[in-house]
């Protein structure tokens, strides 16, 4: 536990796998470039907050993409995110 907050890691395990669960099953099958971009921003927000090297603004971009990735993902007619 990273933060040291057990009810912050409760509430974590209580709330992410759900929504970890409803994305996959609203994942179009031919999603899988999409999987590995998402997990690439991921890792991204992990170096940024542990290098403490503007980790708000990579946050922001990550946020910025997931947002795009999802509206793609569950809108039809709307362009992949970049």
């Amino acid at each position: 536990m990273l933060s040291g907050n057990r009810h912050l890691a409760k509430a974590l395990d209580i709330t992410v796998v759900p929504l970890f669960a409803f994305f996959i099953m609203k994942n179009p099958s031919d999603s899988v470039s999409e999987l590995l971009a998402s997990a690439e921003w991921h890792g991204r927000v992990v170096e940024a907050i542990a290098n403490r090297d503007n980790a708000r603004a990579c946050m922001e971009s990550a946020l910025q993409f997931f947002n795009e990735q999802e509206r793609w993902m569950l809108f039809e007619g709307v362009s992949k995110p970049e």
